[in-house]
């Protein structure tokens, strides 16, 4: 029951930042774990040099960039209690919004 209450004030504590710096503080997890995660970062470009037939060099830069996302994504988590209706717009985005259009027609047909 601890872990549940310790995890609820960390969130409370992320929800109190600004939210670029909880993309830095995020990206930057992201890194910590890159350095942590040997074995799993090492498996994960074996995989993708044999699978997707890319040199080692850039294996590893694509790992690289995964591990800030996965860090960055984990912050965001941490901060979803603080969205709301009058924050959200400014904070999401859509990259390719003519797909969520066709999904949407296609789910009312």
């Amino acid at each position: 029951m601890w872990l549940y209450y310790l995890l609820k004030t960390i969130c409370f504590l992320v929800c109190l930042l600004p939210y670029k710096l909880v993309v830095i503080i995020g990206r930057n997890c992201g890194k910590l774990y890159w350095y942590i995660a040997k074995k799993q970062r090492i498996r994960a470009e074996q995989t993708m040099m044999e699978r997707m037939n890319v040199s080692a060099e850039e294996a590893s830069t694509h790992i690289h960039k995964l591990f800030l996302n996965l860090g960055m994504t984990f912050m965001e988590m941490l901060y979803l209690p603080a969205l709301n209706k009058d924050n959200i717009r400014g904070l999401v985005s859509f990259d390719r919004p003519e797909i969520c259009g066709m999904l949407w027609l296609r789910s009312m047909a």
